[in-house]
């Protein structure tokens, strides 16, 4: 039954894994000149998997769903270094007159792209993070009530 269980737990593990390599793709992609990508996924989906395997399925989904809060949570974090490096590679490949120009276009894209990520990341990480909380610290807790009964 523990095979089958720790199966499951990486199963949900490489799921998160994925979910949260998608969140995290703009700063991979800021990073990586060409073929770095696949080994930062790697690494995510390494780190997720060992998180996700835990004491029951309860915790593992817990687990998972913080990893996958706080990759949507920094979403904002890596769009604005996308964005950073798309403006540079911008400024560096337009023609020296249009220099100025494609610097003031490539920060307002920049800007709206990194408030919109901000707007998704804030709501969908904290719902994320409250969901991966509640599984992961509730549970079944005992209560004793103690009276004082002298009068």
């Amino acid at each position: 039954m523990t095979i089958v269980r720790y199966f499951l737990q990486i199963l949900i593990g490489i799921v998160f894994a994925a979910l949260a390599g998608l969140a995290l793709s703009p700063f991979f992609a800021a990073f990586t000149e060409g073929s770095g990508a696949p080994y930062l996924m790697a690494v995510t989906a390494i780190i997720a998997i060992i998180i996700a395997l835990s004491a029951n399925i309860r915790r593992c989904f817990g687990r998972s769903f913080l990893f996958l809060g706080v990759a949507i949570f920094v979403l904002p974090l890596s769009t604005f270094v996308l964005s950073g490096a798309v403006v540079n590679e911008t400024i560096n490949a337009a023609a020296e007159a249009d220099r100025g120009f494609a610097a003031a276009g490539g920060v307002l894209a920049g800007g709206l792209l990194t408030g919109t990520a901000a707007f998704i990341g804030f709501f969908a990480g904290s719902i994320f993070l409250i969901v991966g909380l509640v599984l992961s610290l509730g549970g079944r807790r005992e209560v004793v009530i103690v009276s004082n009964n002298k009068r």
